[in-house]
Parts: structure tokens; sequence; C-alpha cells
């Protein structure tokens, strides 16, 4: 069947909505996160829970997206993308149920393996996600989709936090599981206006997966795929700075950093995703990642030369915001773009496994960072990795453009 979209036949009003529409499918895959770190952390403490505890429960979301593209080839060799994703968001949303439900006190091993389990469905919606974006756009349209696309995920992460603790705090807690759970499956409704395009790896399975490791090794031997492992490995675009957790040192209320969280954050980072993606479509998409990284260092170095108020905090932290959407967006246009098509569950989540990387070490380094040098050496020490980051990897990216291009 035709694709408007593809075929140039389409208004830029029409391309538009596609896009939003994509962007609402992936709001529960960044719900969950933040639900978990904004959410149900403070939750479990107010239950009485250690700070070790709940930080075992918490930090598990994080590791299913470390290594899921281990679990992403089942993705691209069976059953069709909107299967996976119903599959998955139903699992989503029964993981709400019982994180609500659950007490707390003596079931901290059972909690974390329903985050595990919540968090493995997440990347299996965002696996078909992908695949479906990336067969329904142009190589032009590949930064705007991706625009899109990233800031469903990061609105989705702060609705997520905001929403859940809200709810947690002002309603029930079984009852907000019950919302958020209708939440996911509210937000998957939009599938049913978006085709199946490239079908599923077809024949015997054996044939099929050779295929697909065909496909990942093109994609991570070229030029272009070392470019990817380096930049997403590298400590810069991440916006790890963990001003939230460190709002009191600036003398932030715990109303202003709730109003931050849930009204100022996500109309910042949607725009910032959007400009990132527009950013991507219009430079090369890997010099377009470094100049949104170079951003967040020029957004971050206020930090510790501003005096440390609510006003400074709540400005800097909007422009912070705002570049880190802008990287997210440029990250997601250039990984779009080198994933191609094909088996693009595995191709995207391997790249973006190695993007989860310093998401992580960035996390741990900023708060050892903190404890040796408290908030300003802490904000220092992270400009200066992405500054450091960047510059790195420029210079490996002119020595890799100098080599000769493999051949077809």
């Amino acid at each position: 069947m035709s694709d408007p979209i593809l075929d140039g036949a389409v208004t830029e009003a029409a391309s538009t909505r596609r896009m939003l529409n994509f962007m609402v499918l992936l709001v529960p895959f960044g719900l969950t996160a933040g639900f978990v770190g904004g959410a149900l952390g403070p939750h479990l403490r107010a239950a009485g829970l250690s700070m070790t505890d709940v930080t075992a429960v918490t930090a598990a979301t994080s590791l299913p997206h470390l290594i899921k593209f281990l679990w992403a080839p089942v993705v691209d060799l069976t059953l069709s993308r909107k299967a996976w994703y119903w599959i998955a968001a139903a699992v989503v949303a029964g993981a709400y149920f019982a994180l609500t439900a659950l007490p707390a006190q003596g079931h901290v091993g059972l909690l974390t393996a329903i985050v595990i389990g919540q968090a493995v469905a997440a990347t299996v919606l965002g696996m078909a996600l992908d695949s479906l974006l990336a067969h329904h756009t142009t190589p032009e349209q590949k930064g705007k989709a991706a625009g899109w696309f990233q800031a469903g995920n990061l609105s989705g992460s702060a609705l997520g936090g905001a929403l859940g603790l809200w709810l947690i705090d002002n309603v029930d807690a079984t009852l907000a599981g019950a919302i958020m759970a209708a939440t996911v499956l509210a937000c998957g409704v939009g599938l049913f206006w978006i085709e199946e395009r490239g079908g599923r790896h077809g024949g015997k399975l054996g044939p099929a997966l050779r295929g697909l490791l065909r496909d990942l090794w093109q994609v991570l031997s070229s030029r272009r795929g070392l470019i990817a492992v380096l930049l997403f490995a590298a400590p810069i675009g991440v916006g790890s700075l963990p001003f939230l957790t460190a709002a009191g040192d600036w003398g932030v209320s715990h109303s202003l950093l709730e109003m931050f969280n849930g009204w100022i954050s996500p109309p910042i980072v949607i725009v910032g995703c959007l400009l990132g993606g527009r950013l991507s479509d219009r430079m090369d998409r890997a010099y377009a990642y470094l100049a949104a990284s170079l951003s967040i260092v020029a957004m971050t170095v206020p930090f510790a030369i501003l005096p440390h108020t609510p006003t400074a905090w709540l400005v800097v932290g909007a422009l912070y915001t705002l570049t880190t959407g802008l990287a997210y967006g440029a990250y997601g246009g250039f990984v779009l773009d080198t994933a191609g098509t094909g088996a693009v569950a595995t191709k995207y989540n391997i790249l973006a496994s190695f993007a989860n990387l310093p998401i992580w070490y960035m996390g741990r380094l900023d708060g050892v960072a903190y404890d040796r040098w408290h908030t300003d050496g802490m904000v220092w020490f992270d400009a200066a990795a992405d500054l450091f980051g960047c510059l790195a990897v420029f210079a490996i990216i002119q020595l890799i453009l100098r080599r000769p291009a493999r051949a077809p």
C-alpha cells in the first residue's frame, strides 16, 4: 500500500500530525522510568524503607536499557510491531497495579523484580515504535521525526514522576497505579492510525537471523556506525547534572520543585527536542549532536557562577532542560538515520544501549563529585567532562573520516 508521506504527497500539517501521534505513542516508554524514580521512590521512602533499599528498587529500572539489544531481534523476527506494542503495553500497565498495591515492607526483592520486568516491557514497546517510525519517514525527515519521538520520551518521563507523585500524595497509591495503567493503554489508541510497514522477516528463523546479523554488521563496521558508537558512549549530550536532586542547595522549595517537574519542564523539553530534530535535518547529524552537547556545557556553567538562589536555579534549570531536549532530538535524528531500515529494532537499540552508558556512569560520577567537592565542584566536573568529551570526539571523528570508506 502506498504511504503518502513516503511518496511526498502529503502536507506539512499531515506530516506533523503523524509525528505527534508517534510522540504520544512513546509516552508510556518515558512514563516507566519517570514514575519509578520520581513517584515510587518517595512512596517507598515514606512507607519506611531505608534509602539503600529504595535506591536498589529505583535503580533497577535502568538495567534493562543497558542490554536491551539482546532481545531486540525477537521484535524484528517475530509477530508484528503492533502486536509487540500491545503486549508490552499490557505488561507495563499491569506492573503499575503491582508496584502500588504491594506492601513495601518485606517485598524489596519482589518490587525490584517487577520494576525490571516493567522496564523490559517498556524497551519492547519502544523497539516496536522505533521500527514503525523508521518505515514511516524519509531520510530528509529523520531529524524532525526523532525530535517528536524524543519529546514523547522525555515528556513522558516528566509526567510519570509529577503525575504519579501527585496521585500517590493526594489520592491513593492503588488508584494512582490504576490511573497510570489507564494512561498507558489510552496512549496506544493512536496505533490504529499507523500502518504496519516493512513486514516481518519471512522464512525460517536461521536465514532471517543471518540477515539480521548482516544488517547489524553493516552498521557497526561502517564509518558512520563507528562514529555513532563513539558519540553515544562518550560523556556528552546526556544532561546528567542532578540539579533537581540538589535543588535544596539553591534554596528551592518543595512546591517550586514540583511545579518545575510537572508544569515547567515538559513543554520546555518538548520544544528542545523539536529544535534538536530540526537542527539534525539541517546539518550533518553527527555535528548537530556535538553542537547540542556543547550547548549543554554552556548552560551548565551558570549553575556554578551565578548566585545560589531559587530564581537563578529556575532560569538556568529551564535553559539546561531546553538544551538537554536539543541534544536528545539531535541524538534521535542521528541514530534513526544510522539504523536505516531492515532489522531496525536491533540496530536502533544496540546504538541506544551505548547511549545509556554515559547516563549511568555520569550519574554515578556526578554523585561522587558532589560528595567530594560539593555543589559547585560537581557542576564544574560535569561541564569539564562534557567539554573534554566533545573535543576528543570531534578530533577522533576527523581521523575516522580520513580513513577510506569501506566498499559496499
